[in-house]
């Protein structure tokens, strides 16, 4: 993920390992990774990010359980 237009507004509790946070940007194919076939595209993506911020606390169980309900039922 990139984040350098985020730099002057990102807090330290913002990129510490392990923390959840929430991210808005572009889905884009890294610049190294534009040659490639549309196949091998699909494969790797980055996100600039335009805005983020902190999820705050998150119940990973209760996460977990919802996307495993919402997938079964799609």
């Amino acid at each position: 993920m990139d984040v350098n237009h985020l730099l002057g507004t990102l807090h330290s509790t913002d990129t510490r390992v392990g923390e959840w946070v929430n991210v808005m940007g572009y889905i884009t194919v890294p610049p190294s990774k534009q040659d490639r076939t549309s196949e091998d595209k699909q494969a790797d993506v980055s996100v600039q990010a335009i805005v983020l911020w902190s999820a705050g606390s998150v119940k990973v169980d209760e996460y977990e359980k919802f996307l495993v309900d919402l997938f079964r039922t799609n």
